[in-house]
């Protein structure tokens, strides 16, 4: 589960994609799936969860199966496949195997433990402490391509997600009994709020805000009109002392926005008009999962072999028209269902006032606002997604 939610890694100097951190995930993932089948057919007992969430789970597969259909590059395919399919498995293996709120306060302390690794390697990253040769050795070459050119870019960290956690380190820190506990909440949450701003995308900076001032609402209450106009006045001031040692920043990137910054946003538009004529072209099954890019107008454009262009150019930058262009209406309908029931059942938790289950439900929807102007289709965010509604669903 651990290896899941961080970027993928050679276990051993053997580079093949056998060998890496998340196949590694995968084979202990496939074990445990058939060990508790089997041990539920053997016992004669069914998955408990709830049918509707069961019927909207196979529907949603389903339809992200179907896609193949429509597929012209079956390796893309099944690269994007895979990642559904396992995430999926994660979610079922967590919900037979997390029992009780105990078990998901374990859980937590695991995905804590996932933010400090995941901040021991952006401190790596941006302060370039490992030289590059060496971190080529140790990271997964396809993540290594996507890691450096994102560098030569002067952006960082994207495919970490702490930024969605900050709702879970302010339970974690706000709950934990110990005083060394606290610190190292505080101290991770600290750590996530910085790389927001050094990571120099926007996305993690607006997340790792929502979910800061959201969780303050429950943990300070009224105090919270004091502290987010304090928090925006905070931030403004270290923009401007961000711009004195800094070529650019999060916050410069919002409040000071250069040419490339405002294309950036407008070329989605593009993307997401491309999308819904290839979701159009193809009603039923799409174009099939990660096929975007090879239906793309775009592939036209010279320099194509630049790895800029093909990691970019993946998918629309947009869950809702990278669903529907993918998998037709039926997966877009699937997607929609799902979501409205998850959102409905989360309302009526939260009203509860637990205040796990509102962390843990403010981090999924947080993490979920990600893949609304960026691509959710890695194995971390996909695995991360269905922990996190494992999670909810036994808290």
């Amino acid at each position: 589960m651990l290896l899941l939610l961080l970027p993928p890694f050679y276990v051993i100097p053997i580079y093949s994609p056998l060998f890496n951190s998340h196949s590694v995930a995968r084979y202990v993932l496939i074990y445990l799936f058939i060990a508790l089948y089997l041990s539920l057919w053997r016992s004669r007992q069914r998955i408990n969860i709830d049918n509707k969430l069961a019927f909207l789970v196979i529907f949603y597969f389903f339809t992200h199966s179907l896609s193949i259909l429509g597929a012209m590059n079956l390796g893309a395919f099944m690269l994007l496949y895979k990642h559904v399919l396992f995430s999926i498995m994660l979610f079922i293996v967590s919900v037979l195997v997390v029992r009780n709120q105990k078990d998901v306060k374990k859980i937590i302390n695991l995905i804590v433990f996932s933010i400090i690794l995941t901040t021991l390697f952006q401190v790596v990253i941006y302060f370039q402490l490992v030289p590059e040769s060496l971190l080529q050795l140790l990271i997964y070459d396809k993540e290594w391509d996507v890691i450096y050119v994102n560098l030569i870019r002067g952006r960082y960290f994207i495919t970490i997600y702490s930024s969605a956690l900050v709702p879970i380190l302010i339970y974690y820190s706000a709950s934990a009994t110990k005083i060394f506990y606290k610190i190292i909440g505080l101290f991770l949450l600290l750590s996530v709020l910085v790389f927001s701003i050094l990571s120099n995308f926007r996305t993690h900076l607006v997340l790792a805000l929502l979910g800061l001032f959201t969780a303050s609402a429950i943990y300070i209450r009224k105090k919270t009109v004091v502290l987010i106009p304090l928090g925006f006045i905070l931030l403004l001031y270290l923009s401007f002392q961000l711009n004195a040692f800094l070529t650019t920043s999060s916050i410069t990137r919002i409040v000071d926005p250069d040419t490339k910054d405002i294309t950036s946003i407008t070329t989605r538009w593009q993307w997401w008009q491309q999308a819904t004529e290839m979701g159009l072209s193809s009603p039923i099954y799409g174009v099939g999962l990660r096929n975007y890019f090879d239906n793309s107008s775009n592939i036209h454009i010279s320099g194509l072999n630049n790895k800029f262009q093909l990691i970019t150019l993946a998918h629309p930058h947009n869950i809702f028209f990278g669903t529907f262009a993918e998998t037709g209406f039926g997966g877009l309908l699937a997607l929609f269902s799902l979501l409205f029931y998850l959102f409905v059942s989360d309302v009526r938790l939260f009203k509860d006032t637990d205040r796990l289950q509102q962390a843990l439900i403010l981090s999924f929807w947080i993490l979920f606002l990600f893949s609304t102007m960026n691509p959710p289709d890695t194995l971390p965010y996909l695995s991360l997604f269905w922990l996190l509604r494992a999670l909810i669903y036994r808290s």
